[in-house]
């Protein structure tokens, strides 16, 4: 495939320093002013998001952009809202302060949580990893089928919103991918595409899922993975979190018994399951070709091609190379 991101250089993000007078001070009410600062590395986004370091030595993790920058401000609205119904049990961290800070197009959106010292796993994913990751996908699916909130938002209505990733096998160009990849995704279009159009049914489900599971959006801490950007969460079955990761670590080469071990899979369908993984490619490859959203990083449209092959290639593996 083509060469993986690297998921812990992503992001493009400015400066404590950089940010107006008036965030610094907001922020410096609400935990202190640093003498130091650690910007995140992963994400695919233009927004602030550092570790700030007290003179005590106590941390924080802050996040912030421009309401001009429309885009990344809803997405760090949604989130403010999804930690007003988080339940406890989900291993993430808790949002302490939020706050829009000025007006028009010099207000900012900014969130400040509990700081969580840990690593990024996936670099590359190992099978201690994906067993913590299972660990805490588990907890998590258990927590919120415990959410009560009055969004509509569902995967349903998500993945329906991109038809163009239900056509895309029918005529995608196999020489676009990695040579094998390419050799396979040609003979095997109509069983992509049935695949494809049957997610919009195994999608269907009355919990909540994060939606948006990926190495950077996961932090590693001693033995406890923790689940961070809970911008996406929408009505979805319980397993559609682990499935969906499922493409990032078998591209590494790593054995996913752990993964269809798992509670969360064990007793989800197998045709499902190839559903989930066919449209997360057909998504992936769709989005690769488009222009960088505003405030996006450049490693945006890599990542969806990389992540579009990684599919191919698990479905490859699960169908059969022939």
């Amino acid at each position: 495939m083509d060469e993986r991101v690297r998921y812990d250089a992503t992001a493009v993000r400015p400066s404590w320093d950089e940010l107006p007078e008036q965030v610094r001070a907001v922020v410096a009410e609400w935990v202190g002013t640093p003498v130091s600062w650690r910007s995140a590395g992963g994400g695919f986004t233009r927004g602030f998001a550092s570790t700030l370091v007290n003179g005590d030595g106590s941390r924080s993790f802050v996040k912030a952009v421009p309401f001009s920058n429309t885009h990344i401000s809803a997405s760090y609205r949604r989130e403010i809202a999804v930690h007003g119904v988080l339940p406890e049990a989900v291993p993430a961290p808790r949002l302490l302060h939020s706050a829009e800070v000025g007006s028009g197009q010099d207000g900012w959106v900014v969130l400040a949580f509990d700081h969580v010292d840990g690593r990024m796993p996936g670099n590359p994913w190992d099978g201690a990893d994906l067993r913590m990751v299972v660990a805490a996908l588990e907890r998590t699916a258990d927590a919120l089928a415990d959410v009560r909130w009055d969004d509509t938002s569902t995967l349903v209505d998500e993945a329906a919103a991109e038809p163009g990733a239900f056509t895309l096998w029918k005529t995608y160009d196999e020489s676009r991918v990695h040579e094998g990849l390419g050799t396979w995704l040609a003979a095997h279009r109509d069983r992509l595409s049935a695949a494809t159009a049957r997610s919009l049914e195994a999608f269907r489900g009355t919990t909540w899922a994060h939606c948006d599971v990926r190495a950077d959006n996961l932090v590693i801490e001693g033995s406890t993975a923790w689940v961070v950007d809970w911008n996406w969460l929408c009505r979805a079955p319980a397993w559609v979190d682990l499935a969906l990761l499922l493409p990032q670590v078998h591209a590494n080469g790593v054995d996913l018994a752990p993964a269809y071990g798992s509670r969360l899979l064990t007793d989800v369908a197998p045709d499902d399951l190839d559903a989930a993984v066919a449209w997360l490619g057909a998504l992936m490859l769709l989005l690769a070709d488009a222009p960088t959203f505003e405030g996006g990083s450049p490693w945006i449209r890599p990542h969806q091609r990389w992540t579009g092959q990684a599919c191919l290639d698990l479905l490859r593996s699960r169908w059969g190379a022939a």
